[in-house]
């Protein structure tokens, strides 16, 4: 799960933090919370839902994601604290009091170190939040499983010397709220392959996602991303191409964890029914009645990793047609430009993990430190809409075609979320 950031981590922020939470009244926390934080389309808020008895992590997420945020829970919740403290007998104020104290220590136990030992930088997973590095037994490539299913490479044990060596010789590409930490970026053309799992017959989304591969590159909006080099300056290139694709049905059924999904991409790439490439990022597109337990819906919409096949490093994401399993989380728009809302709501994640997997594919890129990668920053957020036909809301145009994407961060004159660049 999510960890407390090093900003969020500071004593007294926390403490007020309980303070505010503990003290409001809990129909008018959960209501009030829930107006401003309805949606898990943005991943650190939806624990706000699912983990609401965790007061603690659920006002850190706020501060974490949006200071803006914060400032307006805590009005809410003082101005309720405030007429709860004129209003309530004394016994529920020697009630609150205790659960001040108890939150007190809690902070104190997460001040010592335990959610973060080594107050460090968090490293992404790659579904939307970022993690403690975990240490590790040897320096293998080999990705590594959590408790979660969370999957990616640990390179903690690596030399210490010989990483500081490394970085002070190495170029340091600028960052504008974002920080490249020295590993390697896809900056030759990125080959998109699609593995199409379970049963799209009669669904226009072949045609749609086909077009935003083929499109995408080139385009001001991809462009955004040839704002981010590697350490030796070279910059990502504005070009994608739709490299091929291959259709599955149910092989591991209709409810796939990690491990099956990556079983899909490693099962593709060995029966050579699409080719083994470095720079490929192969998406498994899955129909509207399949789902991925580790999340789907609830804690993310798509995620992208990385993993050894056949001795090559090899990229791949997951994205979900969310028409029957999370519609609410995971659709932009009830009504989309392409008259599919599950499949428009698609290409907007495909892109968001398609621009990480270019600047961040080993975990190892650009993330800022929480562990957002460039497009977490800008998660859904769309900037400038225009209106189609049909009344939804566009902001990208590729060729034939119009989409909603969420913005990317540019990272550049201070840094920004934007559509174009």
């Amino acid at each position: 799960m999510q960890k407390i950031t090093p900003f969020c981590n500071k004593f007294f922020l926390c403490c007020f933090c309980y303070f505010c939470c503990l003290l409001c009244p809990p129909a008018v926390k959960d209501k009030k919370l829930g107006i401003l934080h309805k949606s898990p389309k943005v991943v650190d808020t939806f624990f706000i839902t699912k983990n609401h008895n965790n007061l603690c992590r659920v006002t850190l997420s706020l501060t974490r994601r949006d200071l803006l945020t914060l400032k307006m829970a805590e009005i809410l919740t003082l101005t309720h604290f405030w007429k709860n403290v004129m209003k309530s007998k004394i016994t529920l104020i020697k009630k609150r009091a205790a659960l001040i104290v108890a939150g007190l220590m809690l902070c104190t136990s997460a001040q010592s170190g335990t959610v973060n030992p080594r107050n460090e930088d968090l490293r992404p997973t790659g579904k939307g939040h970022g993690e403690a590095q975990q240490p590790a037994a040897d320096n293998s490539d080999e990705p590594i499983f959590l408790d979660d299913n969370e999957l990616y490479d640990d390179d903690t044990n690596t030399n210490a010397s010989a990483r500081a060596t490394a970085k002070a010789t190495a170029f340091a590409p600028t960052g504008y709220g974002i920080s490249y930490h020295g590993g390697p970026l896809i900056t030759t053309v990125a080959h998109v392959y699609y593995i199409w799992y379970g049963n799209w017959t009669g669904n226009s989304g072949n045609t749609i996602l086909t077009n935003l591969a083929n499109k995408i590159g080139g385009s001001p909006r991809y462009n955004i991303n040839t704002t981010y080099a590697n350490s030796g300056n070279v910059k990502v290139i504005n070009s994608v191409i739709l490299s091929g694709s291959t259709t599955v049905a149910y092989p591991y059924g209709k409810a796939l964890t990690d491990a099956n999904i990556l079983s899909v991409v490693n099962t593709a790439i060995t029966t050579k029914a699409l080719p083994k490439d470095a720079n490929g990022i192969y998406f498994v597109l899955t129909s509207k009645d399949v789902t991925a337990t580790s999340g789907f819906g609830t804690q993310y919409c798509g995620w992208h990793s990385y993993a050894t096949i056949s001795g090559t490093n090899i990229k791949y994401a997951f994205v979900g047609d969310p028409t029957l399993i999370a519609p609410t989380s995971c659709e932009a728009q009830s009504i989309s430009p392409n008259s599919n809302p599950g499949v428009d709501g698609m290409a907007s994640v495909i892109v968001h993990e398609l621009e990480e997997t270019v600047t961040d594919p080993n975990f190892t890129g650009w993330y800022d430190s929480v562990g957002y990668e460039n497009s977490d920053k800008c998660a859904w957020k769309f900037g400038v809409l225009s209106t189609a036909a049909n009344g939804s809301r566009y902001n990208v145009t590729l060729g034939t075609l119009k989409y909603l994407i969420q913005q990317n961060w540019v990272n550049a004159s201070g840094g920004y979320c934007a559509t174009s660049y």
